[in-house]
């Protein structure tokens, strides 16, 4: 989803140039479905993600991983998931989508779905 949710940027000739929107939002203005994966269970693992937030706000003006502290506020506030796995599988998805939003930002980046790893 962090690849989906970037706006791909490009340097050229020393000036930097982005998209006007992410890439999610330029498959539905061309049409066309984007590339995604079923959840058939677990999905309120994902919406577990996205109530949490995926990413938070970094020190130094970046993006950074969920922090244990917000996850366990989740836990307690939500009550949604009550497991340790599902709390270490979300900051887990965190660096996921935090690896696929960096590496989405490269104009030439291939989708993390047809990596074949």
């Amino acid at each position: 989803m962090g690849w989906l949710h970037a706006v791909p940027q490009i340097e050229i000739n020393g000036k930097s140039s982005q998209w006007e929107t992410n890439r999610l939002k330029q498959y539905f203005a061309e049409d066309v479905a984007p590339p995604t994966v079923d959840v058939d269970v677990g999905e309120y693992l994902l919406e577990a993600l996205f109530e949490v937030g995926p990413i938070t706000a970094g020190l130094s003006g970046g993006y950074t991983v969920v922090t244990w502290a917000e996850v366990w506020s989740y836990l307690k506030a939500a009550q949604v998931i009550s497991e340790s796995w599902e709390c270490r599988l979300l900051v887990e998805m965190s660096k996921a989508y935090l690896s696929g939003l960096i590496e989405g930002e490269n104009m030439f980046s291939i989708n993390p779905l047809e990596h074949g790893d």
